[in-house]
């Protein structure tokens, strides 16, 4: 029998018998639109979450340490880790190859005391330190200093105290660029970025007495010294178990000025990020000026530090920058990897959870589609027989009632499929709708970078249900096509 007859034959059946084979297939259906909608459901889901993820400064923060054994991973420390000091230009000259690095910064802090006071100038520390009760200097241990104004509770009338902090400049733009203002290069010479509220119960601006946050722009703040780290050179121990004297506290009032080059405005700040902590970043000119009026402290260009901050370009080069850098016996550690790992990980897990239900469901129509071909064998047993006095062979009867059973998995197929398309497209159409519409949720979205959900389509997941349905229909009508190909013609007529 030619393969035209046996496709007219199978033309035939299907035209008459349409929504039968529509039903027969609803296991296929089922399967097939369960994997399809929980695997686009899946990736898009995955893709907005690397855009969130990437969206937050914080998850493409690194920060590298060396440790005095070599070793690149905290597991390889064997007992309190005896790190050693390295500087930034040596980590720069180590990531000068990795794409990926962005940015390289030491990460430096000390603490000042800002005049607010529009009235005589005041000396906040030389006051402060004048109120405090010093110990007995014979009482102190060797090496300690005395208590120093850092120590109060409150700001004194006209002095506030902030951090100044220096290191990744690209890390705090992007964790605060929606509430920017002014110059978005890394500050220079004597500039800083100011917070505008800084802290919540005493807020900056009220001390300066500002309207809004561009008042701050541009104005010229005095400030005193209070607290600088004693910076070491480059390759030198510094062991936890005894870390010695590691910052200087001034007992006399030395000011300096600064210009204020770029402005956060963090009223409606809740995360206590760098704004909540009273924090100026600072240029690097003002760190090297704390180093040198430091007793004791080397120069901050030829200075190392305990850890290095790396900023890189994306959260998807987070693992090949991390392992690079493990590569050059640096031990890396990145606040968010771990965090990130298992929340895709639970992802992951639900995922195959979910599309382990259609695969149930695939394998369950292999009992209906057997079914239902059995029946089929039995109602045309005159078409067999009439075949098979025709001239038909058992091949050919096996033939046609296999085809059939395959094309029942496709057609359960491309329905599944079509089902499951426009079922992405239904929740996308509803996110748009119900949650887009909302102002609130809109803006929330918008600072994870998330303005639509648009469900990517997987053409490996398509062929592999595609796959998967044609063997489960193509096992489930062996035994109906071998058991019609072995009918006799004459009994079957005879029935």
């Amino acid at each position: 029998m030619s393969l035209q007859a046996v496709l007219l034959i199978l033309y035939k059946y299907f035209k008459e018998n349409w929504l039968r084979i529509i039903l027969a297939s609803g296991g296929i259906i089922i399967g097939v639109w369960s994997i399809t909608l929980t695997s686009f459901l899946s990736l898009g889901l995955s893709e907005k979450i690397i855009t969130a993820i990437n969206s937050q400064s914080a998850t493409k923060y690194i920060q590298v340490q060396k440790d005095e054994s070599g070793a690149n991973s905290f597991f390889e420390i064997s007992g309190p880790p005896k790190f050693q000091r390295i500087s930034p230009n040596s980590v720069k000259a180590d990531t000068v190859n990795i794409d990926s690095v962005q940015e390289v910064a030491a990460n430096s802090t000390f603490l000042s005391y800002l005049r607010t006071s529009s009235n005589d100038p005041i000396e906040c520390v030389n006051n402060l330190y004048a109120t405090l009760d010093q110990p007995d200097e014979s009482q102190l241990i060797p090496g300690e200093q005395p208590i120093n104004p850092q120590t109060a509770a409150e700001n004194s009338d006209g002095c506030y105290l902030i951090n100044q902090n220096y290191g990744s400049f690209e890390n705090l733009y992007q964790a605060n660029k929606t509430d920017w203002i002014g110059q978005e290069t890394p500050p220079t010479a004597n500039e800083v970025v100011a917070c505008y509220q800084c802290n919540p119960s005493s807020p900056l601006f009220e001390e300066l007495s500002l309207a809004s946050p561009q008042e701050l722009l541009g104005q010229t703040l005095t400030l005193e010294y209070v607290k600088t780290p004693i910076h070491e050179p480059a390759g030198s121990i510094f062991d936890v178990t005894n870390p010695g004297i590691t910052e200087y506290n001034f007992e006399e009032t030395q000011t300096f000025e600064v210009k204020v080059a770029a402005v956060i405005d963090d009223r409606d700040s809740s995360d206590g990020g760098f704004a909540g902590a009273n924090n100026f970043f600072t240029s690097r000119a003002i760190q090297q000026q704390a180093s040198i009026v430091t007793p004791e402290s080397v120069d901050f260009d030829n200075a190392g530090f305990i850890a290095i901050d790396v900023f890189i370009d994306d959260f998807q080069s987070l693992d090949s920058t991390i392992e690079d850098l493990q590569d050059k016996n640096y031990l890396v550690s990145s606040a968010a990897q771990l965090f990130i790992t298992a929340v895709q990980s639970l992802f992951l897990v639900v995922t195959i959870v979910l599309g382990l239900f259609g695969l149930i469901a695939l394998i369950a129509s292999i009992f209906g589609i057997t079914n239902v071909m059995a029946i089929s064998v039995l109602k045309r047993q005159k078409e067999i027989g009439i075949l098979k006095a025709l001239g038909a062979r058992n091949w050919d009867i096996l033939k046609i009632f296999f085809l059939e059973s395959t094309l029942l998995g496709i057609v359960g197929w491309i329905i599944g499929t079509l089902v499951g398309y426009l079922s992405t497209l239904a929740l996308s159409v509803s996110f748009e709708r119900f949650v887009l519409s909302n102002d609130s949720w809109r803006n929330n979205l918008e600072n994870f970078g998330i303005t639509d959900f648009v469900l990517p389509i997987n053409y490996v997941i398509i062929l592999a249900t595609f796959v998967i349905a044609l063997i489960i229909t193509s096992i489930s009508g062996i035994l109906p096509a071998i058991r019609a190909s072995r009918q006799d013609p004459v009994q079957t007529l005879k029935n």
